[in-house]
């Protein structure tokens, strides 16, 4: 084998590696699809949307035992009373006692919802930056895949263009060029 055939066959199969590797990279970046769904983070958020939708815990069995004090002592009232204006008197306290409770109760329940839409709103940015780091993350291999596959791909041009020119140092192509300067051969062609 002449020496001069190793260093061609050498950068022929270095052009055929680095293409191959680049096409991989390549096929392998197209097939990156940054996704915008993480179950965990989905199921925290529903979570927080179902909490914030529906209403206090216990609100309904505190609204029912306000009611049950209130007929408690209306009850009481009919009974122990003497005449008309006690009853509607001690009537009046009662119903004061009640809407004071159900005032308690509500101020109660609008405080819950605040701090439900604050876990909420927690939520939707914890969505927000998982997303956005996840997609960040795959665009950023997506690119680095990328950028490779084009450098292997430009080094095997680079290979098969520098393999061409020995072989054609070489005498591969017909005619051998001239040792020397270029620009001063005219017989050259």
């Amino acid at each position: 084998m002449p020496a001069w055939l190793i260093p061609a066959i050498a950068t022929g199969v270095s052009s055929l590696v680095k293409g191959g590797l680049g096409a991989k990279q390549m096929s392998l970046a197209n097939k990156i699809n940054p996704q915008w769904d993480d179950s965990a983070v989905n199921k925290r958020l529903g979570m927080a949307n179902n909490l914030f939708n529906a209403r206090m815990f216990g609100a309904e069995a505190l609204e029912r035992n306000i009611a049950r004090s209130q007929a408690n002592q209306l009850g009481n009232i009919e009974r122990m009373a003497t005449d008309a204006s006690q009853a509607l008197a001690l009537a009046q306290g009662s119903q004061a006692t009640a809407d004071q409770a159900f005032q308690d109760l509500q101020i109660k329940e609008a405080q819950n919802k605040y701090n439900l839409l604050d876990n909420l709103n927690n939520a939707y940015a914890a969505k927000n930056q998982n997303m956005q780091q996840k997609f960040a993350m795959e665009t950023a291999a997506k690119n680095q895949l990328r950028q490779a596959g084009v450098g292997n791909l430009y080094g095997a041009i680079t290979d098969l263009a520098s393999g061409a020119i020995m072989g054609q140092q070489a005498g591969w192509f017909g005619k051998k060029p001239p040792m020397g300067n270029f620009w001063e051969q005219e017989q050259y062609a």
